[in-house]
């Protein structure tokens, strides 16, 4: 069954090292997709993809998130040795490419008011990690 990009997956996510000395040359990204028409539990097989000269953003990875607390858990965790971008995008440690957002922020960029949709586009384009508050703040006219 192939998963389209309108259904719901879950990327999970790893690391492996191939050295003890911990040269990154050597690093492989391993993943695999749990698709939730599957029985519970289910894996498509892990996937190695070589690292020759590092990751571009050609390989990169979206959090939904449902509150700001997971917003906050998983940009602490991914951002810990890596580089904070705009709009919610970083890179770990590893130099792949996340983007950590909450799933309300489609609704607010798509409401019918173009004014408040605009406010929060410019609210947005001035973060690094998405403050959800700061954005209903823009959306409502409060910035």
């Amino acid at each position: 069954m192939a998963i389209n990009r309108f259904e719901t997956c879950v990327i999970v996510v790893r690391i492996v090292q191939h050295s003890v000395k911990q040269d990154l040359s050597q690093t492989h990204l391993a993943f695999a997709a749990i698709h939730p028409r599957r029985q519970k539990g289910a894996i498509t097989p892990w996937i190695f993809i070589p690292r020759a000269s590092g990751f571009t953003e050609a390989i990169s990875f979206h959090i939904g998130c449902e509150s700001q607390d997971e917003i906050d858990h998983y940009w602490e965790r991914l951002s810990d040795g890596g580089l904070e971008q705009a709009c919610g995008w970083l890179k770990d440690k590893f130099g792949v490419s996340w983007q950590v957002v909450p799933s309300a922020l489609i609704d607010m960029l798509s409401d019918p008011d173009p004014e408040k949709a605009s406010r929060v586009t410019n609210a947005m384009l001035q973060m690094t990690k998405i403050d959800i508050a700061e954005l209903e703040r823009a959306r409502d006219g409060g910035v």
